[in-house]
């Protein structure tokens, strides 16, 4: 892709994301996106049909950045394959998205901004399912898949939002939710075909 190209695609999307600090999505306009990033509606158009389309390719972007955080993972800590591991590194890599991107994912919640966060959540519970359908030798929901993943997603998204309105550091967010996580694991919500859970 051309450099300019990419430059002007990531001012738009930089723009978004400081647009959302004072102004809820749904009220944010085309025209407001390209008279902040001091672009004509023109070259918006050439990229994006409508400030959807921009928000769809910022949701790829981002789960892009989460699997390539999460196949480094496991390169460097699970070439075993270990299914518990595995958990853990999707974990780590949504959680570091999320902070590492909090300027955005603050702004995705149910009340400010319901489409962002419908978006979005379905996106994770995408790759949670594929994650738990390929990957279930060891841990085994006991009951239907998608059940457990929308309690998991709803979950962990509910944890995400209450320690952005609290202001926990990520050292403790992250600690919290392995905790949670792992002892959810180790519930009767999931049949284990081996006694040591934690990876």
């Amino acid at each position: 892709m051309d450099k300019r190209v990419i430059r002007t695609k990531r001012t738009i999307k930089e723009t978004l994301v400081k647009l959302l600090q004072k102004t809820q999505f749904e009220h944010i306009t085309v025209k407001t996106i390209c008279d902040e990033a001091c672009t004509s509606r023109i070259t918006f158009y050439n990229y994006y049909s409508d400030k959807y389309a921009l928000v769809e390719e910022m949701f790829e972007d981002y789960m892009n950045e989460a699997l390539a955080d999460y196949y480094a993972l496991q390169k460097e800590n699970n070439k075993e394959k270990d299914d518990i591991k595995g958990y853990n590194n999707m974990l780590t890599a949504i959680i570091n998205l999320v902070t590492n991107n909090r300027d955005f994912f603050e702004h995705t919640g149910t009340a400010s901004n319901p489409y962002l966060y419908s978006g979005f959540y379905n996106y994770i519970y995408n790759c949670v399912m594929t994650y738990i359908n390929h990957h279930h030798d060891n841990v085994k929901p006991k009951y239907p898949i998608n059940q457990i993943v929308t309690l998991m997603c709803n979950g962990l998204w509910g944890i995400i939002a209450e320690s952005f309105s609290a202001n926990t550091d990520f050292a403790e967010l992250k600690k919290n939710i392995f905790g949670i996580y792992n002892d959810i694991l180790r519930s009767g919500l999931f049949e284990r075909t081996q006694p040591n859970l934690v990876g």
